[in-house]
């Protein structure tokens, strides 16, 4: 029997011999369909029919889901190679650096646009919808998505990000939240015909594909925990709860039975350590009810414990996914120790609750089978050209989206400051603000100058930077409530706090003046103030993120801009010296008022010395 390397090296050359003789397509159509079969669906095999059907689109036979595919690189990871199963691939990689090939287009984010993907789509490779996953994590965005011929999907996973999300859900004809709780969260700020409720969001599903293991071997660790005490905000107090759970367990069981707590471990490592466990502990996030970890310890033959965490979302409802205490075992401090000590001392119900676990994960979150129920939730609803957005509003919501970006793509938000100053009756440099370091970075000072008008001849970054704040706010013909707010707090950032503004606008914020959606995404919190960096995050977490997406209704999220812009200013007045021990008082009472999970605290302030305030009266 050939090899197979040595079977796809003729099936290419035949390809390219197709190149001129098209009537060759249909039978080496059905041999890729037999090498694929040959090669146990091996990620190398699909790849290869997958760059073959693309090359081939206009002479194919068999018909399968067309899928322009976002990516920063073409990858064959545990997302794309299932969707290579069941669906013809081209991959859309929005880079200045990768090389296109057959079955990649490459875009250049801040010169081309979906009009560029559109003109470079090979014969007869028509797409039946362009997808692109975990979304609300990425730093650049594809413009254009409002003028595609076929529907736009995006999958979410990054909650916690709610104006990232928000601006994702503007932009594309449908989302894919997280869980079925997100599902309903975001029918609070989004039309409830682009939510698509699919397993996990696509974001994942099982890896029993790339993770195994039967429930029944020996397994030498007893109880294995894979994450620190410590973690990111969004996993709230859990994560130090659950480590705090495990310690206690440990010295009280840790004589007869392996306990295990290891971190920073490499993935064939961390996989070969699951596949060595008989339970595995768990803690989620705010963007729960699961995580990575949840699949891969049932996927691996563990049984999964999982703490039952108490967010303001609500309950996550684990439950849709799989079954409390036949599929996992869910525990908090009431009974963890209860529940953990049963299962210690029963290899049977181990064994048991693993392989349900371990089944339902195969039968229900194949990523293939969710692949499909993504095609046929789309394939009948057809109201999405109705629903979208005009090409000036979805540049607002690129520039929403770059406003919570770090790296330098922030600068993309460039190409889209008129058509958002246009879709709100602003001026492009309202927008300009907030990315003054990115521009004058990368296009220089005389770039800033042209756009305000002129700016002052000096060397002092500093001066420059307050001359192009004030100057580009003055050419704002109706500065709203957010654009005074940003004035101050870019002027903060270089140490100028301006009393009699601040008190201004605290007077302004009394009498609730309304935040239109426009305005609240772009809302910015000053850095490199003396204000501590855990309190800010925190209130850009709880108010301005989870403010926003848990309001129930559009005052409530007035109120949560509003409130989060008080807090900045009694922060900002009480680093100039203004009554400082009563205004951070009342911004922590308020910044309280937004608890994300149960027993809320706000830690004290504690003055850094980053940047000194300089009052100005």
């Amino acid at each position: 029997m050939q090899p197979l390397q040595q079977i796809l090296a003729q099936l290419e050359q035949f390809s390219t011999l197709a190149e001129q003789a098209p009537d060759l397509v249909p039978a080496l159509e059905e041999q890729f369909e037999q090498f694929v079969v040959a090669s146990a669906s091996q990620p190398f095999a699909l790849d290869a029919r997958n760059r073959f059907r693309i090359r081939h689109a206009a002479h194919l036979k068999i018909r399968r889901p067309r899928v322009l595919y976002g990516s920063r690189s073409k990858l064959l990871n545990f997302h794309a190679v299932p969707l290579l199963a069941v669906a013809d691939v081209l991959y859309v990689v929005l880079s200045q650096s990768d090389q296109p090939a057959q079955d990649v287009i490459v875009v250049d984010p801040f010169t081309q646009d979906m009009s560029d993907v559109l003109a470079a789509l090979p014969k007869g490779f028509v797409p039946d919808l362009y997808f692109d996953y975990q979304t609300c994590s990425l730093d650049r965005y594809l413009r254009g998505l409002e003028r595609a011929p076929f529907p736009t999907v995006a999958s979410l996973c990054h909650h916690f990000y709610a104006w990232k999300v928000d601006a994702v859900a503007r932009q594309f004809d449908y989302v894919l939240p997280l869980s079925s709780r997100y599902c309903d969260i975001l029918k609070n700020t989004v039309d409830p015909r682009k939510i698509l409720d699919v397993p996990f969001g696509l974001s994942w599903g099982s890896f029993h594909h790339i993770i195994g293991g039967n429930a029944a071997d020996p397994r030498p660790i007893d109880v294995l925990m894979t994450f620190p005490g410590e973690g990111p905000m969004f996993y709230g107090p859990y994560r130090k709860i659950t480590a705090a759970l495990f310690e206690k367990a440990k010295a009280k069981y840790g004589a007869r039975f392996r306990f295990e707590m290891v971190t920073g471990l490499s993935r064939d490592d961390y996989i070969a350590l699951l596949g060595a466990a008989r339970i595995v502990i768990n803690a989620v996030g705010i963007h729960g009810p699961y995580n990575y970890r949840s699949c891969e310890a049932a996927n691996a033959g563990a049984v999964l414990m999982q703490y039952e965490p108490r967010y303001a979302t609500g309950p996550q409802e684990m439950e849709k996914t799989l079954t409390p205490g036949e599929e996992y075992v869910g525990f908090d401090e009431s009974d963890f120790d209860a529940k953990l000590e049963q299962l210690l001392n029963d290899q049977e119900a181990c064994i048991r609750i693993a392989r349900q676990g371990q089944a339902r994960m195969k039968k229900d979150y194949d990523y293939r089978t969710l692949y499909h129920d993504l095609f046929a939730k789309i394939g009948a609803e057809t109201g999405w050209r109705e629903r979208r957005v005009s090409p000036g509003k979805a540049a607002l919501s690129r520039i929403h989206a770059y406003m919570e970006v770090e790296s330098p793509e922030r600068l993309l938000a460039v190409d889209d400051m008129l058509a958002a100053a246009e879709a709100c009756a602003s001026h492009p440099a309202a927008f300009a603000m907030p990315f003054y370091g990115d521009i004058q970075q990368t296009f220089g000072p005389a770039s800033l100058a042209d756009m305000v008008g002129g700016l002052p001849k000096t060397e002092d970054l500093r001066a420059l930077r307050l001359a192009f704040y004030e100057k580009a706010f003055a050419l704002i013909p109706k500065p709203t409530t957010v654009d005074r707010f940003n004035r101050l707090a870019l002027a903060a950032q270089e140490g100028v706090i301006n009393l009699a503004a601040c008190r201004a606008l605290e007077n302004e914020l009394a009498s609730e003046p309304a935040i239109a959606h426009a305005d609240m995404g772009r809302i910015l919190a000053p850095k490199g103030t003396a204000v501590p960096q855990d309190l800010a995050k925190l209130a850009d977490f709880a108010m301005r993120n989870f403010g926003y997406l848990l309001a129930k209704d559009e005052a409530g999220r007035q109120q949560a801009a509003r409130d989060f812009m008080l807090v900045w200013l009694y922060w900002l007045m009480a680093l100039a010296g203004d009554a400082p021990y009563e205004l951070r008082a009342a911004a922590k009472e308020i910044l309280e008022g937004y608890p994300v999970w149960e027993n809320f605290t706000v830690p004290d302030y504690v003055e850094t010395k980053e940047v000194p305030a300089t009052a100005v009266a």
